[in-house]
């Protein structure tokens, strides 16, 4: 266990040292772990028994290596920026052109109704209140 602990700081240090954000840092950790534990899995079947502590610290130092690490770094970022590149088309192919117009269109009157509503709204409590400008004055000050 100290070794995976060991492992992730090392990662958390390589991926701080080249600037990485953190949400890219986090699944580089992610991809990590999954690595590890397939390898491990693998290892154990292959072997027919538990791996020993040596035999799983080989594992976690090939897995962290700084190959491995620039592996999982450009894998992550690239799965980042098609995932950004899925969400622009379909925000893109879902507005166009007349579903922007159409939104502000509808924005402006909508603009427009509330205006007039809070003009009718002033109007009223007016007429029902002739010293309602004399509240309002106090509240203000």
């Amino acid at each position: 266990m100290n070794a995976v602990l060991e492992a992730y700081n090392e990662i958390e240090s390589y991926c701080r040292r080249r600037g990485v954000s953190a949400i890219v840092r986090s699944l580089v950790v992610s991809k990590f772990v999954e690595a590890l534990k397939a390898a491990t899995v693998a290892n154990s079947r292959k072997l027919g028994r538990d791996l020993r502590r040596n035999e799983k610290s080989l594992i976690i130092s090939t897995l962290s290596s700084e190959e491995a690490l620039n592996g999982y770094i450009a894998d992550v970022e690239q799965t980042v920026c098609e995932l950004k590149g899925r969400e622009r088309m379909v925000i893109t192919q879902e507005q166009g052109k007349r579903g922007f117009l159409y939104n502000v269109w509808a924005n402006i009157v909508g603009a427009t109704v509330f205006a007039i509503l809070m003009v009718l709204l002033y109007l009223f409590v007016v007429s029902r209140s002739p010293d309602f400008m004399s509240v309002l004055r106090e509240l203000l000050r």
